[in-house]
């Protein structure tokens, strides 16, 4: 149960705090700019893969709990 309320305080700091701070930064620095399109595509792959891990994991999680009783 800890973990799961460590990743509601996470998601929760993420979106109320780094996500506006790492956008306002990027807004004001001409550079970021230059880099959005980029980091996006990055990002966006990233992401992806993430949920991919995600879906696999879990996936396998829940096989192994439904045959349980094989192990």
């Amino acid at each position: 149960m800890l973990l799961f309320f460590v990743a509601v305080i996470t998601a929760a700091l993420n979106g109320q705090w780094l996500g506006p701070a790492a956008t306002e930064v990027m807004e004001k620095d001409p550079k970021y700019k230059a880099f959005k399109r980029t980091f996006g595509k990055y990002h966006g792959m990233s992401m992806l893969c993430n949920l991919i891990g995600f879906l696999c994991t879990t996936s396998n999680l829940i096989y192994t709990a439904l045959n349980l009783s094989t192990i």
